[in-house]
């Protein structure tokens, strides 16, 4: 029976006590993870789980890393790694992570596709609707809008991301909210599903579908409202921004939701890194392609956006939003606000 308020719970099954080194671990859609306390996975090979289960009851992890140091050096270095990281502990217990049953998604991503179509067709009638008065007159237009037009945009990124919140709740998660630089320019408000490793795919295929989902139900309420309610320009181009909010979420591209997607479809991990890393060493590989696509379609995205800021003021709208994007890109990959601050300190840094 379907209920708003019941949550799964994620079991954690003790394997061994009475043990000199302890990890937790799991068996998702083929793939064996180890967990560390602060949730984070790596996958290993079927071959380190059953080694370390073997062996957690007889030698310490100091001793395991030496001897197999004599048969396989990557193997060794694998497991210092973990050691390291805290995914293997002295003296814990072997635990495993019982995932829940999957659950069918289709028809989720349908539902998703219908909303996607519907507010897609309204974003156009609008934008046809806007565009003459705005073009006669941009600068007045969007300070009769922007009252209306900021409440509800920001509005519109709360709707979205409690809809990952509450979706990784349901789903037995501990959520949490934060900061993030999206393809390392775009600063984004972000849900963190602590744990979306312990979820089989289509489980986290719908936390990540579920923000978009509730984004445009919010939108579809914006230009309802719009049509039937209340005929605001600030309304308008609040519909229009949010869905263009929720359809930059999808798009594989940005990554974000629609590269969340994309590589849980592929079964692929890492993808962005891993091109960027193939561009580098300049091989020819899909991935490298993606990675490539990605930082273009971000080029082409400054691009417009200059666009209409030199249709609103001119030379000087598209250098604000060049200068903006700059900023951005400089405090993303320099921490440009934190170095400006030491050097203006009365100390220097």
């Amino acid at each position: 029976m379907f209920s708003l308020t019941d949550r799964i719970r994620l079991e954690t099954e003790v394997e061994e006590t009475d043990t000199q080194f302890g990890f937790t671990w799991l068996h998702v859609d083929g793939e064996y993870r180890i967990r560390s306390p602060d949730d984070e996975f790596k996958q290993v090979p079927k071959v380190i789980v059953d080694t370390l289960r073997e062996q957690a009851t007889s030698v310490s992890v100091e001793e395991l890393i030496a001897e197999t140091e004599t048969q396989d050096a990557d193997a060794a270095d694998t497991l210092r790694e973990m050691y390291e990281g805290g995914f293997i502990r002295d003296d814990a217990p072997v635990e495993r992570v019982r995932s829940p049953e999957d659950i069918r998604i289709w028809h989720r991503a349908l539902g998703v596709g219908v909303l996607l179509c519907v507010t897609g067709a309204l974003w156009v009638e609008t934008l046809s609707r806007l565009a003459r008065p705005f073009v006669d007159s941009p600068f007045q237009y969007l300070l009769e809008a922007i009252p209306v037009l900021i409440p509800v945009v920001l509005c519109s990124v709360v709707v979205h991301e409690l809809g990952h919140y509450y979706t990784a709740r349901k789903q037995g998660l501990d959520p949490s909210f934060g900061v993030s630089v999206i393809n390392g320019v775009i600063p984004a408000v972000v849900t963190k599903t602590h744990g979306g490793w312990s979820l089989p795919r289509n489980r986290r295929m719908w936390n990540t579908l579920a923000g978009p989902a509730y984004g445009l139900v919010w939108t579809l309420g914006l230009f309802l409202v719009y049509y039937t309610l209340a005929p605001h320009p600030g309304v308008a181009v609040a519909g229009l921004l949010c869905f263009n909010l929720q359809f930059m979420a999808l798009n594989p591209l940005f990554h974000g939701d629609g590269y969340l997607l994309m590589t849980d479809l592929l079964g692929e991990q890492n993808v962005r890194t891993r091109g960027i890393r193939h561009l580098k060493q300049r091989r020819p590989t899909w991935l490298a392609a993606y990675a490539a696509a990605s930082y273009g379609f971000v080029v082409v995205g400054f691009l417009v956006d200059a666009a209409i800021g030199y249709v609103v003021g001119k030379w000087a709208g598209s250098a604000f939003v060049l200068a903006l994007s700059g900023s951005l890109y400089l405090e993303s990959h320099y921490g440009a606000v934190g170095r400006l601050r030491g050097l203006l300190s009365p100390s220097g840094g």
